[in-house]
This record gives structure tokens, C-alpha cells and sequence, in this order.
């Protein structure tokens, strides 16, 4: 007994297993929402704040700080300088100088906060960016490292106006005859550079930068490391 071949078999149920199920595409609406997202997330990534920006930001928080922080300052300074409490240092500051006398020194401690803040913020943020360019992910080691190099640099641009600052509050505590009476900070840079040398405007700088390497090495590591652990978590 022979079998006819009769050829492929057209069956509805064959062809509708053979036939391909088109794939699911999206609403066209739903898919642009998402390439502008993907679009905005890239360009905020790419963004790149000016780096003269952060020496701005910087020294302009720190000389908000400083004139909120001016007479705690003065009354540590006095302080230090003398016996008495913290009542009788305000009261005697107050009778012999009036309110005024609170924020003495106050345009070195500014110029000092243009300096010193300014560069050692604008330059951890530029070796921050530096580092996480070429190597990648950084570890709190290294950015402790970072912090005391921007500390080191910051203080020493920072030291003239700190020693001028010291002097200028100091003043007032010292006999008539040894006072260094500077006008302002600006008069204070001149008159130290024309009796003491242009090195004298860094006095103290060493002890000052030490200071400030510890400092910085441990304040800027912690908050860039704490704020990039913030981050990785969603808040």
C-alpha cells in the first residue's frame, strides 16, 4: 500500500502555530518620556560647575561665617590673653570699646577667609575631581591625603592675614607703647612687610600649616565620604 504525498498540509491550525508573535513596542508616548529622561540624567552628569566657582562658593561661605562668628573669636582671643571669665572679658570689652570692639580685626579675619577658605575648598574640590577622573572611585585614605595637601596650600596663601588678625584683636590688651596699631588689614600687611621683612608676614606659618593639615585632611575626607554614602543610598 502506497502513500500519496499530497504536500505540506494547509491546516489553520499548523499556520498559526508557525506564524510569529509580533513583539510588544511601548506606546510611543511612554518611550519618549523615557529617552528624556535617560537624556536629562546624561546631561546632568556631564555638567561640570566651573571650577572658579568653587573658590566663589567657598570664600563666600566662609566670610558669612566669620562675621556671624567674629565676636565669639575676639572674646576667645581676650580670653586667652588675660584671667578673666567670659562675663567680665564681654563687660569690659563693651565699656572700653562699645559694641565696635566686638568685631575688631574684622577685615583681616575677612581678608583671611578670601584666602585661606577660598583656596583650600576651590583646591580639595579641583583634586577631588582630578583624582576621581583618572583613577576612578577614591577611598577615605586617599581623600584625607587630598584635604591635607588643600589645607597645607590654603594656610600658607592664609597665614599674613591670620598673624594681622591675631595682632589687630591682641591690640587692645597690650601696653599703649607696644600696640602695633594697624588701621586695617591692608595697612597692617605694608607696615609688617617695611619693619619685619616680607618673610614676616608668615610667622608662625609652619605650626599653622600643621594645624590646618589635620584639620582639613579629616573634615573634607569625612564629609566627601559621608555624602557620597548618603548618595549611594537614595537620600
Amino acid at each position: 500500500m502506497h502513500l500519496q504525498d499530497h504536500g505540506p498540509v494547509d491546516s489553520p491550525y499548523i499556520t498559526h502555530v508557525q506564524r510569529k508573535v509580533p513583539h510588544w513596542h511601548p506606546p510611543a508616548d511612554v518611550s519618549h518620556e523615557k529617552e528624556k529622561e535617560q537624556d536629562i540624567s546624561m546631561s546632568t552628569q556631564d555638567a561640570k560647575v566651573p571650577k572658579f566657582v568653587n573658590f566663589v562658593t567657598g570664600g563666600m561661605s566662609g566670610v558669612v561665617a566669620q562675621i556671624v562668628t567674629h565676636p565669639m573669636d575676639v572674646l576667645k582671643i581676650h580670653m586667652q590673653m588675660s584671667r578673666e571669665s567670659l562675663r567680665d572679658t564681654a563687660l569690659r570689652i563693651l565699656n572700653t570699646s562699645g559694641a565696635c570692639g566686638f568685631y575688631a580685626g574684622l577685615s583681616a579675619a575677612l581678608l583671611r577667609q578670601l584666602t585661606y577658605t577660598t583656596s583650600r575648598l576651590g583646591i580639595y574640590t579641583i583634586l577631588l575631581d582630578i583624582g576621581e577622573q583618572h583613577f576612578g572611585y577614591l577611598n577615605y585614605v586617599t581623600m584625607i591625603s587630598l584635604g591635607m595637601i588643600a589645607g597645607v596650600m590654603g594656610s600658607f596663601v592664609g597665614t599674613p592675614t591670620d598673624l594681622l588678625f591675631i595682632r589687630m584683636v591682641a591690640d587692645v590688651n597690650l601696653p599703649p607703647e607696644k600696640r602695633w596699631n594697624y588701621k586695617n588689614v591692608i595697612s597692617g600687611i605694608f607696615s609688617v612687610w617695611k619693619d619685619e621683612g616680607f618673610p614676616g608676614l608668615w610667622r608662625g606659618a609652619v605650626p599653622t600649616m600643621g594645624r590646618a593639615a589635620i584639620v582639613n585632611g579629616t573634615l573634607l575626607a569625612t564629609y566627601t565620604r559621608t555624602k557620597m554614602m548618603l548618595r549611594d543610598t537614595g537620600y
